[in-house]
Parts: structure tokens; C-alpha cells; sequence
């Protein structure tokens, strides 16, 4: 497979997502040299009762840091505190900023898997991002068969059996990452969507069915760290992606 841009560091100070552009971040979830406390201050109230809900500390802690390390991304765009920062929510429950607090929009999308997060921002459409720990999933073929089209399906039995696990989660996160970017979830039916897998070359749509085929849906595969794969999804033509990572 051919490796993808670098993932960098970016500058100090607010940021700018210029049209055409997605910017996608790579959170590492651990709390690194800071105190647990210092992400806990950061977090509106809902969140806390959220994040204490968790029974497991490493759970917990998961959470409360990538919510606090998506303020803190979004602070350096909107120029205000990360405390500040006020979410709505759609029906399905995919969060979004809060109208009253910015005077042009921002998109953004969260996904965390074990250790890392990514987040990704756009300025001018919508977006969907997701990230999977590669990892043995042991019933990948019957759950393939279950919820993938049946191209996909006969895709994936054809590959060898060292490449299926991975091409399988692959696959589950392009099509997760396509329908948080359509903001319907799991509603629309996962074998709705038929995408092609060709080794090297990027991911692309082969087939939807229903109202979403009006549109041009791009998806982008991500390799935010070694062990995880990820996709990005947009409507319209492809957007510039700059791919940094999140310091502690």
C-alpha cells in the first residue's frame, strides 16, 4: 500500500480551514504529562455526567480527554476559550456547533478507537471520520455477509486470508465514516452503499441506492498510527486534507 502525506504538527496560534480544504487530527487519548483534572475543568456539565457514567477508569478518562482535546482544536478556529465552546445536537445525536457562537460555519466529525482519536473539520460541507484499532474480528465473513453488499461481500472472500481482516475493517470504517457524513448513522442500511476496494488506490463509491446517489460523496482512507486505519467522507469535489497530530 502506498504510505500517505505525513502526519506534522501544526503551527502555534488560530487556524483557518480554507475552503475546499479538511483538516484531520490525530488525538492521542492518553493524559500524558498533564493531570486528569486540568481535562475535567474544560468539559461543559452534560459532558461530565457523561464521562462519569463510564465504569472503567480507562474509559473515563478516554473520554473526558478527547472531549476536552476537541475544544481545545476547535478554540484555535473559533478564537474563543475551549470552556466556551457550546454543542447542539441532531436527532440521531451527532454533535455540531452551537449557531448563536460562530458567525461562519464549521463542520466537524469525532471518532476514537482505544488509544487515538481522530478528529476531523471542514468549512463549506459536511463531514464523516472514522478509526478502527486493526484488530482479529473473528466472525468478519458472516457479519460481511450480513450487513455489506453483495459486491463487497465477494470482495472481501476473494482476498487472501492474511489481507481479509484487514480489508474488512477497512471497509467498516469507509462506510461508517461516509454515513456519519450524510448525518443519517446506522438508519440507512450499511449494504446501501457498495464501495470498491483496489488495493492501493483510494476508496471509492461504486453504487448508493435511495436519495443519497444525488450527490458526489468522496472517501478518503486515513492512516492516523501504526496499527489503526481510518476514512474520511465528504460530499462534493475532494477537499484538501492536512493531516496533523495533537500535542498533549
Amino acid at each position: 500500500m502506498k504510505s500517505e502525506p505525513p502526519w506534522l504538527l501544526p503551527k502555534d496560534g488560530p487556524l483557518t480551514a480554507e475552503p475546499n480544504t479538511a483538516h484531520v487530527w490525530c488525538v492521542r487519548l492518553d493524559i500524558g504529562p498533564r493531570s486528569i483534572d486540568d481535562y475535567w475543568e474544560e468539559l461543559s456539565t452534560d459532558e461530565r455526567q457523561r464521562g462519569e457514567r463510564f465504569h472503567f477508569d480507562v474509559h473515563r478518562e478516554r473520554f473526558v480527554v478527547c472531549r476536552a482535546q476537541l475544544r481545545r482544536i476547535l478554540s484555535r478556529y473559533l478564537t474563543i476559550d475551549s470552556a466556551e465552546i457550546r454543542f447542539e445536537y441532531e436527532p440521531l445525536g451527532k454533535p455540531k456547533l452551537c449557531t448563536k457562537q460562530t458567525t461562519q460555519p464549521l463542520h466537524f466529525n469525532v471518532s476514537k478507537s482505544d488509544e487515538i482519536a481522530i478528529i476531523g473539520i471542514t468549512p463549506d460541507r459536511n463531514i464523516g471520520i472514522d478509526v478502527e484499532r486493526i484488530r482479529p474480528v473473528a466472525d468478519a465473513e458472516q457479519l460481511a455477509e450480513r450487513y455489506f453488499s453483495p459486491a463487497e461481500y465477494d470482495t472481501l472472500c476473494r482476498l487472501a486470508d492474511e489481507q481479509r481482516n484487514h480489508g474488512f475493517l477497512s471497509l467498516w470504517t469507509y462506510k461508517e465514516a461516509f454515513l456519519k457524513a450524510t448525518g443519517r448513522g446506522l438508519s440507512f442500511p450499511l449494504d446501501q452503499i457498495t464501495i470498491a476496494l483496489d488495493g492501493e488506490a483510494q476508496p471509492r463509491i461504486e453504487a448508493i441506492k435511495g436519495s443519497l446517489q444525488e450527490n458526489d460523496w468522496q472517501i478518503a482512507r486515513l492512516i492516523p498510527a501504526n496499527g489503526y486505519v481510518g476514512a474520511l467522507a465528504t460530499p462534493g469535489a475532494p477537499p484538501t486534507i492536512a493531516r496533523w497530530y495533537c500535542p498533549h
